[in-house]
């Protein structure tokens, strides 16, 4: 803000010294009246900005100061100005590729997409026969002393032979997600290539 009230002053100055010339030039019979005229109406804009932008300058070292607790009244003086060193902008490719590597919503669009993939492989995965072994070892008899290690194994196979009209709706259900996911992964990086665009036009 200090930079921007600077800014204003000099373009003050400039628009005084506009002014002078104009009406030097009128006076001399060179230029009209107008544009002496159109030449004070520009500085005395000029005024206002400056006196708008040094209020609003003011207003925020008050603020300031009692955001970091300085005693009431203390008057607030900068000494030294911030300076704005020249900035070298990365290559689009460089910055479209960082920006599709760590951007956090294009990260989540991708991984609905991985999870929406895995959940149409898991509806997939119910045509396969499920195998499942279980065993069991017991002693049987009258007492401990003449009782008979036993041993009981059970083995299951089981086919999806009833289940394939739902397991079709299943699949169904996933792949319409998948293609939902897809389709939102695609629209989010659209989005970020135009808002790097957008960005590199602006700089």
């Amino acid at each position: 803000h200090f930079s921007t009230s600077d800014s204003a002053r000099a373009q003050l100055e400039t628009a005084q010294a506009v002014y002078e010339q104009a009406v030097d030039r009128y006076r001399a019979g060179v230029n009209a009246r107008i544009d002496a005229n159109r030449s004070e109406v520009e500085l005395q804009t000029q005024r206002l900005r400056v006196i708008s932008l040094e209020t609003d300058f003011q207003t925020q070292k008050l603020t300031l100061g009692r955001l970091i607790g300085l005693p009431l009244g203390q008057e607030i003086i900068l000494t030294t100005a911030l300076q704005y060193p020249g900035i070298s902008p990365m290559p689009l490719d460089e910055a479209l590729e960082k920006a599709f590597t760590n951007r956090a919503d294009l990260q989540a669009a991708k991984a609905q997409v991985r999870a929406a993939a895995q959940a149409r492989k898991a509806a997939q995965a119910q045509y396969t026969p499920a195998v499942s072994f279980n065993g069991a070892y017991f002693l049987a008899g009258i007492n401990p002393a003449q009782s008979n290690g036993m041993f009981l194994a059970v083995a299951r196979v089981d086919f999806p032979i009833w289940r394939s009209g739902r397991i079709q709706s299943d699949i169904a259900a996933a792949d319409a997600v998948l293609a939902q996911r897809e389709a939102e992964f695609e629209d989010a990086c659209g989005r970020v290539d135009f808002e790097v665009r957008t960005a590199f036009l602006r700089l």
